[in-house]
């Protein structure tokens, strides 16, 4: 017969023993090392509250490394410090909690770790939330696993200058398979996207046989909605039905422009950008992004430009055109002196693109404000048409350019596409 305090002594041995068991095997924390698709029970989420599972942290370099030219190529614009690392929790295809990673754009940590931790709680299902460079940065490959993502530098379908909303981290993905990308293309047939997403694509509004569906009454629709972005199954032209972007607004310089451009004040000299300089050399090499009419409303672009033209006008290194990446600054704005008109006016182009070139072409001698103390010969199409927004009016042009004036918009638009005067010299021409 065992004794009163023994059998007490047996009792409390025993609950520590089952408390020990219980850590052994696998009590998780939002602070332990972050695995994504790594199951998490419910106990471990409502022990440390599921707002401690939703967090943006800045990129390490660890998970830079895992970027390093897949997602992350090496003519991306943007700052590390421009994006931010996502760990959060979605609810599996079985309805288990599941860590999930994301990079997305800083300007939107908050209102994604925001919508995603609301469609947790409401027992949303996403199905795979991981890096594409999982998938080598593939689209394909990483669609055709209904994967959920945002950032993956790339251009639009279609473009080579344009950068997607993707390409900045202002874009997200859910359940990709069954969400598909659809356009029409112009002989009628179709371009899918996963192409395994085809029996998802078509007549959407009246089937209830596509799991994971987003549609105008599904929850990540309405929340991401409210929060500002646009949805991909709205658009006309095509259909992108797992896709969700924010919208341009007013405040679009990103925080590293802002803070470059208003580090002085409106006649102040910006650096000029130089190709013996390592770090320039790469961001002179990279193509520059559009710039939006709401952008050429806002304080900094009105700022931009004037530091551009004090830039350019310095009597102690004179130019006669300057484009907005020679400062750092990767959009499409150039300010081009026109030697065509009374007085040659500098004028302010955005997004300008040269539509025609002639055949006839002129030679001339070049140098660069980026490329000092040189100059070289290089052939040039004697007349241009460029079409542009007025920089002053915010108006559409569209202009024939004809001499000098047509040599400066040809070098100072190479700029935005990361071109250099170099690029066209024939060998030994250059002094």
């Amino acid at each position: 017969m065992i004794r009163r305090k023994y059998l007490l002594l047996f009792v409390v041995s025993f609950t520590l023993l089952l408390v020990g068991c219980d850590n052994d095997l696998g009590y998780q924390s939002p602070d332990d090392e972050w695995t994504a698709e790594t199951l998490v029970s419910e106990a471990d989420v409502e022990r440390s509250g599921v707002d401690a599972w939703f967090r943006s942290e800045t990129i390490s370099d660890r998970i830079f490394n895992r970027m390093w030219l897949k997602s992350w190529k090496e003519d991306c614009p943007l700052k590390r410090s421009e994006l931010r690392y996502l760990k959060m929790l979605h609810r599996n295809a079985d309805g288990n909690p599941q860590r999930g990673e994301m990079v997305v754009n800083a300007a939107i940590a908050d209102k994604v770790i925001d919508v995603f931790r609301r469609l947790y709680q409401a027992d949303y299902r996403i199905e795979r939330m991981v890096f594409i460079d999982n998938y080598d940065a593939d689209d394909e490959s990483s669609m055709r696993a209904n994967n959920s993502s945002s950032f993956n530098f790339r251009f639009m379908t279609g473009s080579t200058t344009k950068i997607s909303k993707h390409g900045l981290g202002l874009a997200i993905d859910i359940n990709t398979l069954y969400n598909p990308y659809v356009k029409q293309k112009d002989d009628e047939s179709w371009h899918i996207e996963p192409a395994t997403g085809e029996p998802y694509a078509f007549d959407r509004e009246n089937r209830t046989d596509i799991p994971y569906k987003i549609d105008h009454n599904d929850l990540a629709y309405r929340l991401f909605t409210e929060a500002g972005f646009e949805w991909g199954g709205d658009w006309t032209s095509l259909k992108d039905y797992q896709h969700f972007e924010i919208k341009d607004t007013d405040d679009c310089f990103s925080e590293h422009e802002i803070n470059l451009i208003r580090s002085h004040d409106t006649t102040s000299l910006m650096r000029i950008l130089t190709v013996d300089n390592i770090n320039d050399s790469i961001l002179l090499r990279t193509v520059s992004s559009d710039v939006s009419k709401e952008m050429m409303a806002t304080k900094e672009y009105e700022l931009l430009v004037n530091r551009m033209l004090a830039t350019v006008r310095n009597p102690e290194n004179e130019g006669v055109g300057i484009a907005a990446p020679q400062v750092g600054i990767l959009r499409r704005i150039v300010a081009v002196q026109r030697f065509d008109k009374e007085g040659y006016p500098f004028e302010i182009l955005v997004n300008p693109e040269i539509i025609s070139y002639s055949e006839q072409t002129q030679l001339g001698t070049e140098g660069c404000l980026s490329i000092p103390d040189k100059e070289g010969e290089v052939l040039r199409a004697a007349d241009i048409t460029v079409k542009y927004i007025d920089g002053k009016t915010s108006e559409s042009r569209e202009e024939k350019i004809s001499g000098f004036t047509a040599v400066i918009f040809q070098h100072e638009i190479d700029h935005l596409y990361g071109r250099l005067y170099i690029d066209y010299l024939s060998s030994g021409s250059q002094e």
